[in-house]
């Protein structure tokens, strides 16, 4: 039997939610900066902070996971950042399911190695528990 693979990638909505929060903290910061620093450097304040969340939305936030039977590999924006024999690494996961972001933390710790802390709030509540039943799966059928 053939081993699906299973790719988990950020959430749109979860990304433009953070964009708009971004947007009124900077809108907000802008204002409260006009009384100290004054109109046309506290609009600069807030644009560069908007500018800042933009950037870590676009380009840090987007994550895509994939799980096989063999391996887990982590891309941010298509290029590969870690890739694992499931095998050989430990894997935690610390949810908090009240909390604004997700709080979507997976912890994994490879063979002799220090441990690997990624943040999956972007891939949405949802997604994030369906990864570890696929993990949880995979490491069932390992032993």
């Amino acid at each position: 039997m053939e081993e699906r693979k299973r790719i988990y990638r950020s959430n749109i909505w979860i990304r433009v939610r953070t964009m708009l929060f971004g947007l009124l903290a900077a809108f907000f910061l802008g204002l409260a900066g006009r009384e100290y620093i004054g109109g046309w450097a506290a609009a600069a304040l807030g644009a560069s902070i908007f500018l800042i969340v933009a950037y870590v939305v676009c380009f840090y936030d987007d994550v895509e996971i994939s799980i096989d039977s063999e391996t887990f590999v982590m891309s941010r924006r298509k290029k590969e950042l870690y890739r694992f024999n499931l095998g050989d690494i430990e894997i935690f996961s610390n949810y908090r399911g009240k909390s604004l972001s997700g709080g979507c933390l997976l912890t994994i710790i490879p063979e002799g190695e220090k441990r690997i802390m990624i943040d999956c709030s972007t891939l949405g509540k949802k997604q994030f528990r369906q990864m570890l039943g696929v993990l949880v799966g995979v490491e069932e059928s390992k032993r």
